[in-house]
Formats: structure tokens, C-alpha cells, sequence
């Protein structure tokens, strides 16, 4: 492994997040760019967040990581991001023991290494919001000398007047737990926020969107410390090569339609209380079901709802452009790809009324917006859209604002060049003509 520095380019270590979902994904598409721009990267999976699938297509995409990530794998397994007890022990141990971190022996032998053959980084991007790659990212910073930017997919740490995220609400005794528990991170992970930013090396706070600054105001702490923070215009993007292969305006089918995670927190236990007011149409679902509901989820699922488990690309957006609506009742979010893509593909939206799609799809004709947990506000809407004839249907996607936002948000391009414009600003240098 080589890194050396080219004129006007940049040495980035990117810290990301193993785990699936946006923040990979969106972590993943811009450091490809950056790369292809001439920019070294060195990826690393912190290791509360690693994941070996992950490590293995990061690699597959042409981007450098460290041998010693897959270490982590047999050393640091039980400390992944199932183990609530392992992160809050961690962020507690990082405040109060002198900066003491998990796996340190191994993080010393990649600082040693990265040492003892010259490479030195202009920045460490840290593409997450989680105190615990903010405590990997002090580290590596202070050792390496380089200074941190931060890229927040989700708010980082939220207000004392919320408690929790909500969870309780959604999921019952256990989401009463997780609130509790996330209560307690979030408090943890401000201290450890604060002390990155009195500590001068967390430089500049970028986010996808203005929802983590609304939970969080981390804007304040900005201030206060004198950090850099911008939240970005475009945040996500979809690839528009492959998703105007499947687009369709014109040649809808009567089923609705459901991907992502399927947690409660995204609403599943709500679609399953639309299908048995929708009995006469099916809703097609596809996505991975996590084990400590996949019993509950498919012993209850009514006879109209098709469960796809988690299927091909090409399969999903096929299915997502023939169906005529996507209900999607997430209540936690800050700027879903989901929407995004089902815009994109051309199939028009029911969603709650949280900050995520309020801010970022509200003036979009396509999304129809409901209360939250309003389950006849999310049916009424469904089958308004299905009643639709084609032409109407087909003008709500062809709307000027619509386009021009779908147009602005398809390529990833944007994306990566709002980030190393960030990172030249943070660091005071003159944007370059690439990313």
C-alpha cells in the first residue's frame, strides 16, 4: 500500500460506517469519486461499526484499506454495534480514563505503521455521526496530526427536550428501553463532541441535511468553539444511469410498495395496520427483517402483504417503478434514499409528516404528507393515488419542481465535490478544479 501526495490533491483517512444503510452508501459513492479524482484514500471501519461484507466491497470498489481492519474481525468482534453495554462503556471510558479506547494495541499498530512509511493525511473525514468513530477519529487525529471533519447523516446527539428518539412509541416496552439507552449515548456523545471541538482537531461539521441540526443544535456548539459547519444542498444523490433504466411514469400496476430496513422505527408495524385496511391490494415488501422481530413480523403479516425478503437491484427497482405508491411511515429519518430513488423511478410517496420529509420533500407534488401515526391519514392517501388516472398520475411527476430537484440530486458527483469543497474550506485552502 502506497499513498503519496500529488499537487493539489489531498491524503484523506475516511473513517465510515460498516453497518448497512445511507451513511455506508452515501460513504462509500463519494471516497469512489475522490478516488477517481486523484485524491489517496484510506479507508477505516472504526470498530464498533465494522462489518466484514462491507470491508470486502469497499475493497471491491478500488479503495485502499488497511490489512488490519480485518483484524478487528477475531480481536474486537464483541464490541460491535449490537453490544448497547460495549459503546456506552467505550464512550464513558474515552471521557473519564485518559482517552482510553477499545482495541487500542491494534489502532497503534496501523498509527505505527502508517508512521514508519511516511504517510502523513491533509484530513481525517469522518463519514458518521457516532461518538464512537469521533473517538477513533481524536485519536488517529492527534497521533497522525491531522485535523477532523465530520459528515452527520443522523443527528449526532439530541436536545435535552427530547428523550430518546422515540423509539418508545413505536415499539413498546423495548423501544422504552432503547429511548433509555439512546438518552444515555446521546449525553455521552456530546461530551465527547465538546471535547473535540475545545481540542481544536474537529475542524468543520458537515450534514446531509438540515434534520441532525434540528435535533441536535449542534450548530450552538459550533459557535461556541469556532467549527466550521455546513449543511450540505444536495446530502444524497442516486445513480441516474441505472435508475432511468427502470423509470416509469406511464405503466403502473395497482400494488403498493415498501423497501428498507424493516424495524419499527421505519414503520413496519404501521404497514401492516394500512394492509388490513388496503385487503383488496397487495403490498409488496422487500428488505432484510432484523431477528429480534422477524418472528412477530411474519406471523402477522395479513394475506394481501408479499414479503420479498432482501432481493436484487435490479428486482427492487423494477417492482418499486411498476407500482403506483410507496408507503413509506418512517418515524425517524434525516434524509431517506429511499424517497429519493422511488422519486426517481417515478412512483409517487405516502409518507408521515416528520422533519426529514417535511424539510426535504414538502414541496415535491409526488410525496403526500400525512400526520405521524395518523394509520387512515397513510390509507386515505394510498388509495387517492391509486384512483388516480395515468395522466394525472403522470403530471404530478412532471411537475417543474419536482424535475429540477430530481435533476439536482443524480449524481453522486455533486455530492463528493460539496464535500471536498467543505474540506478545502475548513482548511482554508482554494477549491480545486476537481473534487
Amino acid at each position: 500500500m502506497v499513498i503519496r501526495n500529488h499537487d493539489g490533491l489531498m491524503n484523506i483517512l475516511a473513517i465510515i460506517d460498516g453497518s448497512p444503510g445511507g451513511a455506508r452508501r452515501h460513504g462509500v459513492e463519494v471516497l469512489k469519486i475522490l478516488s477517481k479524482y486523484g485524491h489517496n484514500i484510506l479507508v477505516f471501519e472504526e470498530p464498533f461499526h465494522f462489518n466484514l461484507e462491507s470491508l470486502h466491497e469497499i475493497r471491491g470498489q478500488g479503495l485502499l484499506i488497511h490489512d488490519i481492519n480485518y483484524e478487528f474481525q477475531e480481536i474486537c468482534v464483541k464490541y460491535n454495534s449490537n453490544n448497547i453495554l460495549g459503546i456506552l462503556k467505550g464512550l464513558y471510558n474515552f471521557l473519564i480514563n485518559n482517552n482510553n479506547i477499545y482495541c487500542e494495541s491494534l489502532i497503534n499498530e496501523l498509527i505505527n505503521d502508517l508512521i514508519s512509511r511516511g504517510i502523513k493525511f491533509d484530513v481525517i473525514l469522518d463519514i458518521h455521526e457516532s461518538g464512537t468513530s469521533l473517538i477513533y477519529a481524536l485519536y488517529l487525529a492527534k497521533r497522525l496530526k491531522a485535523p477532523i471533519v465530520k459528515v452527520l447523516h443522523n443527528e449526532p446527539f439530541r436536545a435535552l427536550r427530547w428523550f430518546g428518539r422515540g423509539y418508545r412509541y413505536v415499539d413498546g416496552v423495548y423501544g422504552l428501553l432503547e429511548d433509555s439507552y439512546v438518552f444515555i449515548e446521546h449525553r455521552l456523545t456530546k461530551a465527547v463532541y465538546e471535547m473535540a471541538m475545545k481540542s481544536g482537531l474537529l475542524r468543520g461539521i458537515a450534514s446531509v441535511s438540515q434534520v441532525p441540526i434540528y435535533y441536535s443544535s449542534v450548530d450552538k456548539l459550533a459557535i461556541k468553539y469556532g467549527v466550521r459547519l455546513r449543511v450540505y444542498r444536495y446530502g444524497n444523490a442516486y445513480d441516474k444511469d441505472l435508475i432511468y433504466k427502470y423509470r416509469n411514469i406511464h405503466d403502473k400496476e395497482n400494488y403498493v410498495i415498501f423497501y428498507g430496513r424493516i424495524t419499527p422505527a421505519k414503520g413496519i408495524w404501521d404497514i401492516i395496520k394500512v394492509a388490513r385496511h388496503l385487503n383488496d391490494i397487495d403490498i409488496v415488501i422487500f428488505g432484510p427483517v432484523s431477528d429480534r422481530i422477524k418472528n412477530k413480523f411474519l406471523r402477522n403479516l395479513p394475506n394481501n402483504i408479499k414479503y420479498m425478503g432482501y432481493r436484487p437491484s435490479d428486482e427492487l427497482y423494477s417492482s418499486v417503478a411498476k407500482a403506483k405508491v410507496l408507503i413509506y411511515p418512517s418515524h425517524i429519518d434525516s434524509f431517506p434514499l429511499v424517497v429519493l430513488e422511488t422519486l426517481a423511478l417515478g412512483t409517487s410517496v405516502v409518507a408521515y409528516d416528520i422533519p426529514a420529509i417535511r424539510l426535504i420533500y414538502g414541496r415535491l407534488k409526488p410525496v403526500h404528507i400525512v400526520p405521524e401515526h395518523n394509520i387512515k391519514g397513510l390509507v386515505n392517501e394510498a388509495k387517492k393515488i391509486m384512483n388516480m388516472n395515468l395522466n394525472e398520475y403522470a403530471k404530478e411527476h412532471e411537475d417543474a419542481y419536482t424535475k429540477r430537484f430530481l435533476e439536482e440530486h443524480s449524481s453522486w458527483e455533486n455530492v463528493a465535490k460539496e464535500t471536498m469543497d467543505f474540506i478545502y474550506e475548513v482548511l482554508g485552502e482554494r477549491s480545486q478544479e476537481h473534487p
